[in-house]
């Protein structure tokens, strides 16, 4: 019964990885690097809409500060 689930979490993370290798033949390993690292804020925010998860102040704000870094990386005309 779980192998539908099994399938769809082993093809999301191939694509993950596959996306992760376009982006560090396309542009700087640093700016990728930085935007990969941020994975747990997508964890967060998926354990707060499909497991019912509370999310604290605390996760809020880091949510918020990684989405306004990932808007101030790619503002940025040093790319």
């Amino acid at each position: 019964a779980l192998w539908p689930a099994l399938v769809a979490v082993g093809v999301i993370d191939m694509s993950a990885t596959a996306s992760y290798l376009a982006a560090i033949a396309v542009g700087p390993l640093a700016i990728a690097a930085i935007l990969a690292s941020l994975y747990p804020v997508i964890t967060t925010i998926l354990a707060a809409l499909f497991l019912r998860e509370r999310v604290t102040r605390v996760h809020a704000l880091g949510i918020a500060a990684a989405g306004a870094a990932v808007a101030l990386i790619a503002g940025s005309s040093v790319l």
